[in-house]
């Protein structure tokens, strides 16, 4: 092999190695630009990161835009239902407190809501035995709203996904138009003449399948109700 000939592919081998080396040069600046400070916390800007640094802000807020409602049941029970009006879902705690005649505290009963929805209601039903109800001649609702994280809820938000047909005398219908089958929990709010809420219960649904109608026994509360209104409080992928 000549002179020139060794100088032709050393210098071929050269430029090969040098643009080998500016590839790789190109995507380790790359990569490193990707996982810079900005990038980074462009990737972290979520709502879950920003309530994890400021929940106590973020949860004042939430109330704000948090409202509530309660009902005596025919059987004493207290029924609060709770609008979310936030634009993330939420859980709330409750706390209902009972006076007697000199507005003394005679008792506390606790319930809590693990997801209401974006611009949703949800309802929790708080047992009064019998024994308080004989005692207490007041009570009083509060609700503490949290932000609920997205990755704790996001299976929940196949709600728009079931279809309600019908409630028939003992029989409730649905469709599940989601491809996967769906676990959830229906609402039954019983409301007098008056359009005032006297009865709640729940009906549970398992493993419904896709695309197909299907029928729960429901239990009907005894309460002189004038209409009944069935409502999706939640419906679970697996």
């Amino acid at each position: 092999m000549d002179k020139d000939t060794r100088n032709i592919l050393l210098g071929c081998l050269i430029a090969l190695v040098i643009i080998v080396g500016i590839i790789y040069a190109i995507k380790y600046f790359e990569k490193r630009d990707y996982y810079s400070e900005d990038n980074y916390y462009q990737e972290q800007d979520s709502m879950d990161s920003y309530y994890r640094e400021n929940s106590i802000k973020v949860d004042i807020e939430t109330n704000k835009k948090t409202e509530y409602k309660d009902y005596l049941l025919h059987d004493g029970n207290i029924l609060v239902e709770v609008h979310n009006e936030n634009g993330y879902n939420t859980s709330a705690r409750i706390y209902v407190e009972f006076f007697d005649g000199n507005k003394e505290t005679i008792a506390i009963r606790d319930g809590y809501i693990n997801y209401i929805g974006s611009h949703k209601k949800a309802y929790e039903e708080i047992a009064v035995e019998k024994g308080l109800q004989d005692l207490y001649e007041t009570y009083e609702v509060k609700v503490m709203s949290s932000y609920e994280y997205e990755k704790y809820t996001k299976r929940y938000y196949h709600d728009k996904d079931i279809e309600f047909i019908s409630l028939n005398r003992d029989q409730l219908k649905f469709k599940n138009n989601y491809n996967k089958k769906l676990d959830g929990t229906w609402a039954l709010l019983y409301y007098d003449k008056n359009g005032k809420i006297i009865g709640y219960s729940q009906e549970y649904f398992y493993k419904a399948k896709p695309h197909k109608t299907t029928t729960l026994d429901a239990y009907i509360e005894h309460c002189d109700y004038s209409r009944i209104e069935v409502i999706l409080l939640e419906a679970d992928n697996y």
